[in-house]
């Protein structure tokens, strides 16, 4: 019997074929998705097939090591104590840090004064 190969679905969109990249269920909320869609570059089905498992591959890594990056950076801000963490929270709303403000959300509440 053979062993089943996995081989990635894709879909086209407009003339472009793509795949789609389902974010696991453990990552979803800190990364704030539940896919990525990814182009494979190509018109051509055959030519998108021959692509489609390593351009999953690939994104899967980078979904990874962004939620290790950003699972770091959020151990690494609980370290800090409450007048660091506020200073940080401050600097990020003054300077409009999307970065720092999506960690602030997910941390536990702090409450940020002028």
């Amino acid at each position: 019997m053979n062993p089943r190969v996995s081989v990635p679905k894709i879909f086209l969109r407009g003339n472009k074929w793509y795949v789609r990249v389902q974010v696991p269920k453990s990552m979803q909320e800190r990364l704030k998705r539940k896919e990525y869609w990814v182009s494979l570059r190509t018109s051509d089905r055959a030519e998108a097939l021959q692509h489609a498992t390593a351009a999953t591959q690939k994104k899967r890594r980078e979904i990874s090591a962004v939620y290790r990056r950003l699972s770091a950076i959020r151990e690494t801000f609980h370290e800090l104590d409450e007048d660091q963490q506020l200073a940080l929270g401050r600097e990020a709303y003054e300077t409009s840090s999307v970065a720092v403000l999506i960690l602030l959300r997910s941390s536990r509440p702090v409450t940020l004064t002028r």
